[in-house]
């Protein structure tokens, strides 16, 4: 009999094979919604949450082929390796995302895991986010997919996509009707699918518009989106503050300091850093700032879980235990592999706390 991972593979070389090679577009009287968003914005968390779930509403999803693409503001560094937005935990979700709408391509399975997760990015209840995959009815898989490196190849697919957009994205959330780009009017999207539609089965949801949304209206979201570079309307000298020092806290040696947005958004959300044994906290720069005096709050550790049965030694479990003292950073790969003797290991951010001497 074939072993997990060999099964595993082979499922997942059937959905690559048949997605990527043949994709299903559904009717062609259909329109295509397309959403390019990333999974730590919370303008798009609100967005997919509280409007984009209405095209389940009254039978809008008939007439739509719903595309999800978990990229937005990303980019890859000459090296590889992706910076987010939002910092390593986004592009870990991002992955993840990307992982569940490629195993479940029915559009209401992977879009209930990712309204779910969606919804606890906006309840601030992010380190419970793998209860999503009970919730919505979804097995561990796209952990698995992720593990194995496929979330990183279907996350190279979505950042080509996004990249081809014209006119290039401006912001997340972007999203496109059949080909054109909705801009600040996203929200509006409804009335641009009904009014895109060609097709003689007008679903209840065009029928019952009402007339002020059938104008089109477009209307300023400017200041509920992520834009793609955050200090693009800047001047040189206002960008000084963007500025990034990288310190050792304990001896207030300065390592560097990069002044280039990609640069500082590789600083700030990248890492852990480490030199040595040394474990370094990024701070952006401030006049006067003195590392003796500024206080560390975080810290990265190791965390050993001692002759913990290998039936146990399951991402999802391991993620579960990482989330509740701390930031998971990754699993060792050593435990993943059960290559690790007595001890499953986890690298997490945890607070730092000082109890009062007084």
């Amino acid at each position: 009999m074939a072993s997990h991972p060999t099964l595993f593979t082979i499922f997942l070389l059937f959905i690559f094979t048949t997605l990527f090679l043949n994709p299903s577009t559904g009717s062609s009287q259909n329109v295509t919604l397309s959403l390019y968003y990333e999974t730590l914005c919370p303008y798009c968390a609100d967005f997919i949450v509280n409007h984009l779930v209405k095209v389940f509403d009254k039978g809008l999803i008939s007439i739509v082929n719903l595309r999800l693409i978990p990229w937005g503001n990303a980019f890859i560094q000459p090296d590889g390796s992706f910076v987010c937005q939002h910092g390593t935990n986004e592009c870990f979700l991002n992955a993840i995302e990307a992982c569940t709408i490629t195993i479940y391509p029915d559009v209401v399975r992977h879009f209930r895991f990712i309204h779910c997760v969606e919804k606890m990015s906006l309840e601030n209840k992010m380190n419970e986010w793998a209860n999503c995959f009970g919730m919505s009815g979804l097995g561990k898989a796209p952990v698995d997919c992720y593990t194995r490196g496929y979330g990183e190849v279907l996350e190279k697919k979505y950042a080509a996509e996004t990249a081809k957009l014209n006119p290039p994205h401006r912001f997340v959330p972007w999203v496109v009707v059949n080909n054109q780009p909705l801009r600040e009017d996203f929200e509006n999207f409804v009335s641009h699918v009904c009014k895109a539609y060609r097709g003689t089965k007008m679903p209840e949801a065009c029928k019952s518009l009402p007339r002020e949304n059938n104008s089109l209206r477009k209307e300023n979201h400017i200041d509920s989106v992520c834009f793609v570079d955050q200090t693009s309307n800047l001047t040189s000298s206002a960008r000084l503050i963007y500025s990034i020092q990288i310190e050792f806290s304990c001896v207030g040696y300065t390592l560097g300091q990069a002044d280039r947005v990609r640069s500082r958004l590789k600083v700030v959300n990248g890492g852990p850093w480490m030199i040595s044994d040394h474990y370094l906290k990024v701070h952006s720069y401030m006049n006067f700032m003195s590392s003796i005096e500024y206080k560390i709050n975080y810290t990265l550790v190791l965390v050993r879980i001692p002759y913990l049965n290998v039936l146990y030694y399951d991402e999802i479990f391991l993620l579960a235990i990482a989330m509740k003292p701390g930031t998971l950073i990754k699993v060792d790969l050593n435990t993943l592999n059960v290559d690790r003797g007595q001890f499953a290991g986890i690298w997490m951010e945890i607070p730092v706390v000082r109890e009062s001497m007084d």
